[in-house]
């Protein structure tokens, strides 16, 4: 039996597009049996593992795009914070206002980008869930395989 322990490469599979890891998670569902035979089943239970693999990638490169948009964004904040208060300081003769006041309108000047950055961070959650529930389908179609092959043995 040449049995392969993964049906991608990993290192192959992050030059994917999301395209072509739809395509396949596409197929692999596809391809699914939904029978209650030991064949069917272990067959499913192979599919599951697979399009667990490709949520897995996916939630690999959610993860890599929120952490750099999180640090890209605290950096220009930051950056704009300093700037507004630098300008007040040049501009004013006043003892500038609480450091509260320069971080509202840093943050007020990106917030498109924080909406971004949480829409990722939503998308990222959605993908971690199907990666749980697949595991949860993996491990209820096991039993059901055991339950089916003590049933043949009866």
């Amino acid at each position: 039996m040449n049995e392969r322990l993964f049906r991608f490469n990993p290192f192959q599979i992050m030059n994917w597009t999301e395209e072509q890891v739809i395509e396949q998670y596409t197929e692999h569902s596809n391809n699914l049996m939904g029978e209650d035979t030991p064949l069917a089943i272990a067959n499913d239970i192979e599919l599951y593992s697979d399009m667990g693999y490709l949520i897995g990638e996916m939630v690999a490169r959610y993860s890599e795009s929120v952490a750099n948009d999180d640090v890209l964004l605290k950096t220009n904040i930051a950056n704009e914070v300093y700037r507004e208060r630098d300008q007040w300081l040049k501009e004013k003769i006043d003892k500038p206002p609480a450091m509260a006041y320069f971080e509202a309108k840093a943050l007020s000047k990106f917030i498109k980008e924080s909406i971004i950055l949480n829409q990722k961070e939503s998308t990222l959650k959605r993908f971690k869930y199907a990666y749980e529930s697949i595991q949860d389908k993996q491990n209820a179609l096991k039993k059901k395989l055991e339950s089916v092959r003590l049933d043949m043995g009866r």
